[in-house]
């Protein structure tokens, strides 16, 4: 089966790493074993340095300066060992088959360039989401179709920029790996990205509206198709 990379950025507030050592083992367990687990130091300064017992593919990109969570995906997605990358947040989990019903759905659509949204389970109970968020497995081809989150998108809700674009342009598909069963385990805190922008959304909204409205392919000589 196709190799599969994780990447998990870790940003620079204690609460950032509270939860890692559940979110790595998350990836321990994967029915489909990671080929590439890439941690995204954004100014978190880990200890940890590389591969360890349970995760030797594990490795660690510092960044130069604070990214922020849209960066920090864009970069990993860049530095991924192979052309399927799952993002994950540090403070989140993976169900035991994650990866591999990804892999399956990449493999049952052709191969083709996507992005694979899974289902997520809640940690406060509340009903499993099935509409595409960040939970997903991203290709290194819908990347450079698309040029990845939108620089503008730094401000906060990047995935939800991204599909807005990916709806109304239809450069790639977005798929659904599996829609019986939540593949993604969401930690619900007040200290989420989401939460923390709340008083931000009506803001968000319209920048993600311009951002839709103008959106155009790229056009950069290294990537334009």
């Amino acid at each position: 089966m196709s190799g599969i990379s994780v990447i998990i950025p870790v940003g620079p507030e204690a609460h950032h790493t509270d939860f890692l050592e559940e979110c790595l083992e998350s990836v321990a367990q994967q029915t489909h074993p990671a080929a590439d687990v890439l941690l995204v130091d954004d100014m978190a300064n880990l200890s940890i340095g590389g591969g360890t017992e349970r995760l030797p593919q594990l490795r660690v990109w510092r960044a130069p300066w604070h990214l922020g969570v849209a960066g920090v995906f864009n970069c990993g997605v860049a530095l991924a060992k192979t052309d399927l990358v799952f993002m994950l947040g540090a403070d989140d989990k993976l169900l035991p088959n994650c990866l591999e019903k990804c892999v399956e759905a990449y493999l049952r659509e052709g191969e083709i360039d996507a992005y694979y949204n899974v289902g997520v389970m809640h940690s406060d109970g509340r009903e499993d989401q099935y509409i595409a968020c960040h939970a997903a497995m991203v290709t290194k081809g819908l990347w450079r179709k698309t040029g990845g989150f939108p620089p503008e998108s730094v401000v906060g809700a990047a995935d939800t920029m991204f599909l807005s674009i990916l709806l109304a342009h239809g450069p790639v598909p977005i798929i659904m790996v599996d829609g019986t069963e939540p593949l993604y385990w969401y930690r619900v805190h007040e200290n989420t990205d989401t939460a923390q922008r709340r008083s931000w959304f009506s803001i968000l909204h319209e920048v993600r509206n311009k951002l839709t409205a103008d959106w155009r392919p790229p056009t950069w000589r290294r990537y334009s198709p």
